[in-house]
This record gives structure tokens, sequence and C-alpha cells, in this order.
């Protein structure tokens, strides 16, 4: 009898194809695992590691950040990496112009407000030479807000993940022109995460390797092969749009590397949250990361 896992996530995204794709194909079914998914706000997910009803979430190491800003410190860890990079994408109206960061310069921007994404979107623009304070950005909401304020034309730029970002292409409403992930370099911006007792067991190594085989599995097959692993997962997403999404992260290089959560994409993350005012004090990574568990 197989082994039952829960899976939260935050978010739901073709950013994070690596969990959907360790769940849609054989590679948990050849380690005796099924799991089950749901999207849940951050603060369930949580909970359900906290009190044991889910094994592994999708997270972020600024999320133990934020918790230890609040004095909160938690038996959590977070022990492999999804994406090394920045998922978001900018989308411009279609102006025929080369893009450049500079343009945003005096524009409006509608950019996804939420802690990581904005510290991520603030990152890119400085590590791109451009001062943010000369951005209008306006705040509407998430994805589905920013989505339905760039159709009704508010705003020259959008600030998105995949596939919404390429469903605005699609549609004729813009143009994708950059990738936030490329702008800023590796940035240790979404990993797993679970508990220190679920860690220890042969389980959390079983569930590791099959999740390492996924994620390289989708950082290198086409993307055509890796849209039709994971279409079910996306049924509100047209066919076109998931794969250009696909595309566009296996460009970015978000899934490449070890599953590690290495010194470089956690110190450049750190930065970016410090320098934004998020950090008022040094989180050591020893403090909210584990190594992949064998």
């Amino acid at each position: 009898m197989a082994d039952k896992i829960n899976i939260a996530a935050t978010r739901h995204s073709a950013f994070y194809s690596p969990i959907h794709a360790v769940i849609a194909g054989d590679f948990l079914r050849d380690e005796g695992i099924v799991a089950e998914y749901c999207v849940a706000p951050p603060a369930q997910c949580t909970e359900g590691l906290l009190d044991g009803t889910v094994q592994v979430a999708q997270s972020a190491v600024s999320a133990s950040w934020d918790e230890r800003e609040r004095g909160q410190v938690f038996p959590l860890r977070h022990f492999c990496t999804i994406n090394r990079r920045d998922g978001f994408f900018i989308v411009g109206r279609q102006n025929g112009l080369p893009f450049a960061w500079s343009q945003l310069a005096d524009s409006t921007a509608l950019v996804d407000h939420g802690r990581q994404p904005y510290v991520g979107f603030c990152h890119a623009a400085r590590c791109q030479g451009l001062d943010v304070g000369q951005i209008n950005l306006k705040d509407v909401g998430g994805e589905v807000e920013i989505l339905a304020s760039f159709r009704e034309g508010i705003g020259e730029f959008a600030h998105l993940q995949g596939p919404a970002a390429q469903q605005l292409e699609i549609e004729g409403h813009g143009r994708v022109v950059a990738s936030c992930g490329t702008s800023s370099g590796l940035f240790a911006f979404s990993s797993l995460r679970a508990s220190q007792e679920f860690l220890a067991t042969d389980l959390a190594a079983r569930f590791t390797r099959a999740y390492a085989k996924a994620r390289d599995w989708v950082a290198r097959r086409p993307a055509e092969e890796v849209t039709q692993l994971i279409r079910d997962v996306f049924p509100e997403v047209g066919n076109d749009e998931l794969l250009a999404a696909v595309r566009a992260y296996q460009k970015v290089g978000t899934w490449l590397g070890s599953v590690e959560i290495d010194d470089e994409s956690y110190d450049a993350a750190h930065a970016a949250f410090t320098q934004a005012g998020r950090n008022t004090t040094d989180h050591p990574k020893e403090q909210v990361v584990a190594p992949p568990p064998a």
C-alpha cells in the first residue's frame, strides 16, 4: 500500500511545474507514494505543516524571515528549491520599440504588491539601474485584478507570473518584454517547506528523490512534453498559454541546478529583502534551511 502525503501551495502557477510534475508523473509512484494537492493561504499552509495535516508546502525562505521578524520561530525548514530565479514577467503595451527597463520611468506599472513579488520587482529594477521611485507602482490587487485592469487599458506595464503574462500576449493586449528572473539573476524565490519531524523520516527522503527527478525533468524535457503532463492541473488555461509559460521558464533557467537551496541564491534574496527594509536583522541560512533529506 502506498504512503500518502498532502502537498499544499500558496500560489497556483506554471512557475511551480516541478510540484505538478512530481504528482502527475510516475515520480512519486515509483517511490510508493501518492499525493493530494491543494491551494491554501500561507497561514493555513503553515498551520497544516505544524499540525501534521500537510507534509510539504510550497513556500519561500522569505516566509520564514517574515515570521522571525514577528518573533515567530517554528520547527519548520525549507529543504528543496523550486525556483532559483524570480518567476514574474513584465508585459508592455505593443509599441514596436525594443524594450529597456528605463522605459518604466514615468510610466504606470500594475505591480503585484504581495510581499515577495513586490520585493522581487524592485530588486530586478535596481539590478537594471532603474530607481523604482521613478515608476508609478499601481496596486490594483492580485493576478486576477491585474489581468482585468490591463485588459481595460489601465497602465503601460503589468507584472505577472506565467501563464497569466503569456495569456495577455496571446490575447493581443501586449507582449512579454522582460523576465524579472533574467534581469535580477539568482534569487531563492520559492522552495519546499516541511516540519523537522517529517524531514527525519524515510518518507521525506523518498519524496525528495522523486521531486529531484521531476524538477530535472521539467527543466530539460521539451516544453510540449511538460505541458502535456501538467495540462490537467490548469483546466482554466489554454494550451498555447501554458506551453508559452513553460517555454519561458525553461529559457529563464528557473528549474536548473541542484534541489539544494544554495548560498548564492539565499544570500541574494536576503540582501534584496534587507534593502527593501523587510529584514531588520540577519537570518542565518542554517536557521531556516535544511539540506535535502537523503
